[in-house]
This record gives structure tokens, sequence and C-alpha cells, in this order.
């Protein structure tokens, strides 16, 4: 469709952010108009998004999309702190793409598949708040605490749900579709008419999905070809789900946190907090070994419609209740910080857990109650005098590293990292004390 004059930057009140080039030709082919970049459009100078304009129904859009090559979720993070840069006047987005289904996949005793839920490649999964989360969940930014006298591994932190405008039009477009069929299959003709599209675009068919091709064999009442419509928990990171028994792990342990996802995806993450959108996937694997690109452009073009579908139902009013992004630049900055620090501690807590495996497998034998045995003989300022030496100091500061203990008896040595363990957790316990953030 050929670019029509611009409408004024102001107009556009809606971003949709599409993170891959296939998720943004998506939305592209989709829009009833496309316009030119508007003549009154300063993009900031750091601003590193690609823009693209048009309108769908009666609202101007604007489609952000990310550098090529950045990904996760401190990378939407910083899209959306370049879009407020340069677009400081819209006030809701979606973002628009691609996930990988949980289906809770198991099989009979006669080898048949069988799913928990009946989530299959090119269907479209929408954050909506269930449970007490908002729609989304970061599932590998977590803590552990003490719950009922056992260790814990809890999810740390809270993201927002999308903003009214958006749920109030998912209640009036899901009542509808109770009524109506979904327009999902007339929006995806537009790919089977487009000559360069239609070859990649279109339904990949059943023989390509593992499980619609087990479910034609072994329940043929359970197998269909259109795609369905699922609403609940996204849950997001920063890797690539590509094992089975990873991906199954995630979701036992975000069950036991009363969650239960219906995909996942690496980008939602970083924008709840400080972006307020509605988030849309399309299916286009399992987060599994099975994991392939054949389904990459039909899930982006089933989520693109399903999105435009959702802009009709959209209130003006309320959008314009919604109030500017503009207003949010220190929320943005502090969501930023935020999930740099808690990728950080991730890492940290990896490198922990890999220094801990060494040392089981270079001594396995545990030597807690004899430590323990020691520490309840030896007089208060055993070996004080070790502590005041600096190259001491120097590694106990660095709060990293080994200390290796020589000595001709081994009981000096007992003694020794006794009072040394009992100093350290004395000093941690005051840490902690002063700083919270700093977790158990």
């Amino acid at each position: 469709m050929a670019a029509s004059s611009p409408p004024a930057t102001a107009t556009y009140t809606i971003a949709w952010i599409a993170a891959l080039p296939h998720e943004r030709a998506a939305a592209l082919e989709l829009l009833d108009e496309e316009h030119r970049r508007p003549k009154d459009f300063k993009k900031n100078p750091s601003d590193g998004n690609s823009y693209s304009w048009g309108r769908i129904g009666d609202l101007n859009v604007v489609i952000a999309s990310l550098p090529y090559g950045v990904y996760g979720t401190t990378g939407a993070a910083v899209t959306a702190a370049h879009l407020v840069s340069s677009l400081p006047h819209i006030r809701i987005g979606l973002l628009v793409g691609v996930g990988a289904g949980v289906t809770g996949e198991t099989h009979d005793e006669s080898g048949h598949v069988v799913l928990e839920r009946d989530v299959l490649l090119g269907d479209v999964v929408v954050s909506e708040p269930e449970n007490g989360n908002g729609g989304v969940v970061l599932h590998d930014v977590i803590k552990a605490k003490v719950v009922d006298g056992k260790n814990r591994t809890l999810l740390n932190g809270h993201l927002n749900q999308p903003p009214d405008a958006f749920l109030h039009a998912l209640g009036a477009l899901r009542a509808q579709h109770l009524r109506r069929r979904s327009k999902m299959r007339e929006l995806l003709a537009a790919f089977e008419q487009n000559e360069v599209m239609k070859d990649t675009f279109i339904y990949p068919g059943a023989e390509h999905d593992p499980l619609r091709a087990a479910l034609k064999f072994s329940n043929p009442d359970r197998s269909r070809d259109a795609s369905k419509i699922h609403y609940g928990t996204i849950a997001s990171g920063n890797k690539l789900i590509t094992i089975a028994q990873e991906r199954n792990d995630i979701v036992t342990w975000l069950r036991e946190n009363n969650i239960d996802p219906l995909c996942f995806e690496t980008v939602a993450g970083g924008l709840m907090n400080s972006f307020p959108c509605v988030v849309i996937r399309g299916i286009c694997d399992y987060a599994d070994e099975r994991k392939n690109d054949i389904w990459q452009h039909y899930a982006a073009a089933t989520a693109a419609a399903f999105a435009k579908e959702l802009l009709n139902y959209l209130d003006v009013d309320e959008i314009y209740g919604e109030g500017i992004l503009a207003k949010r630049p220190r929320e943005l900055k502090s969501d930023m910080q935020d999930v740099k620090t808690k990728t950080s501690r991730l890492v940290d807590s990896a490198a922990e857990n890999e220094m801990r495996e060494l040392q089981t497998w270079l001594c396995p034998t545990d030597y807690t109650p004899r430590l323990h045995q020691h520490q309840r003989n030896y007089q208060a300022g055993t070996v004080s005098w070790s502590f005041e030496d600096e190259q001491y100091n120097s590694w106990a500061q660095r709060g990293k590293g080994s200390n290796l203990l020589g000595g001709s008896h081994p009981g000096d040595r007992q003694i020794h990292t006794g009072s040394t363990f009992d100093r350290g957790a004395t000093t941690q316990s005051r840490r902690r004390q002063s700083n919270p953030d700093l977790g158990p």
C-alpha cells in the first residue's frame, strides 16, 4: 500500500512494539493505511529504535522495533526508554510477536499424546491478570526465603498489569467472541494475497507441528487447524528455553508459586513496569528440543491479526485518560536499573552454585559437625591476631575467592576455620541488617 501524507506526531497515541523483523513485517501488512514519517517528528539522537507509521481503524499507530540483534528484558527496557525520549506523547502500547507454548504434554499407556492444555503452534496467548499477578512474570529473577522452616525459591518483584483501556477492550472482545467467530481468519487472508508473504506467513500445515500430527493420529476429535486464543500468564526471561526438562522444571516451580504460565518469551519483563502495554504472543514452538523456525512467520501473523482486532475495541476517550508516557521517565530509569541489578544477582548466584559444586567434588565429606564441635571448644578471641593481617582483610573485603589455611596441626586449622566462619557470618548479618536488598 502506498504511504499517505502523515498526520502530526502528537496524534500517534499507541505504540506497537515488534522486536523481530518478521514481527514488524506482520504488523505493517495489517495496517489499514501506511503513513510517511511525520514532518514534525524529531528523533532523539540517542534513540536506536526504528519506527513505522500508520493507521488501524480510527487510531494512529507507531510501530517501534528494537535495534537488530538486541534481545532480552534489558534490551526491551532500553527500547521503551528510547521510545519515550522521541515520542513522549505515547499513552499505551502493545508488545506483539512470537512465544513458546506450554502444553503440559504427556503420554498415556498406549504412547498417545495427552495435552494438559490445548495450546498449539499458531495459537495466540494474551497477557491477562490472574491469581494476583499482572499477566506477565519474570521467571529468572528470584530470591531464596525460609517459609515454614523450609528453604523456598520465590519470584522477586512485581510486574504491572495491562492498562485499563486494554483490559476493558479485552473484556468487550471476549464477549463478542462468545457470540461471533474471531475475525483473525479474515485478517490473515491479507498474507495469502501478498505475493511476497504468501509462501512464509501462511499456515504451515499440521504435518509440521509434532503435536497436531500426533493428535490427528491418536485423537482426531481434538485435532484442529484453526488458531485459538488463550488468556492468562506469560513467563518472561532473558534466555530462550529450548530444553524440555528445563521448561518443565520452571513450570513446576512457577506453579509452586501459584503461577501457571501459558507461554514463555524474552522481552515483556523489561517493559511492564515502565511501558503500559498488553502482551500478545503467537506460539511458534514448545520451548523444547523440537524448536525450529517453520512457524515463526505464521505465529507473528496470528499475533498481529489478534492485535488489530483488539485495537478496534479500544475506547478513544479511555486512551487519552491513560496519561502520556513522558510523565514516567523516573519509572523507566528505575525499571532499567532494576532489571540490570537483578540480572547481575542471578549471574552471581549461578557462579556461587558452580563454586559450591566444585568444592563438593574436591571434598565430598561434610565437616559441618566437626566444625560445630570446635566452635564450642575454642576460647573467645582465639586466633584474633590473624584478623588484623592485611592480606586476610583484603581477601575478606573482596567477598570472593578461597582462603588457603596452612599449618602442621589439623586441630589448629579447624579452630582457625571455625573462628573465620563465625566472624564472616557476623559481618554478613550486619550488612544485611543495614541493607535488606542484599537478600537472604
